[in-house]
């Protein structure tokens, strides 16, 4: 399921729809995405590597493995599996166990900064 909500800026068309897209990082399975590509983006939206304080608008790299920690998520972490430069698995996972909660085709991450205004 997909709540999306409108901001001031988006309903009287301020931003351009296509500037809000690529606010945003989208992974399908079986896309073909550089790691490098997705760390990145991930830095570009405001997201921090940290590999030891993994909590809400961080993410972590092992190998070929890179598992984010969605700002508008408070229980559940994404992690991305990649195969050379193919995403070959995502998965919903606990944060704090590791244990795979669910198995997702698509996932959509935004930018921090989305969330962040006052």
């Amino acid at each position: 399921d997909v709540i999306i909500v409108a901001s001031v800026s988006g309903i009287y068309g301020l931003v351009d729809p296509e500037d809000y897209i690529k606010m945003g990082l989208s992974i399908r399975q079986g896309m073909k995405k550089d790691r490098s590509e997705i760390i990145e983006k991930l830095v570009d939206m405001h997201y921090e590597r940290n590999d030891l304080d993994f909590s809400r608008g961080k993410f972590r790299v092992r190998g070929d493995v890179v598992e984010i920690f969605p700002v508008n998520s408070s229980e559940t972490s994404i992690r991305v599996e990649l195969f050379g430069d193919e995403i070959e698995r995502i998965s919903e996972m606990n944060p704090i166990t590791g244990e795979v909660t669910g198995i997702r085709n698509h996932i959509g991450i935004f930018n921090i900064l989305l969330f962040n205004q006052n």
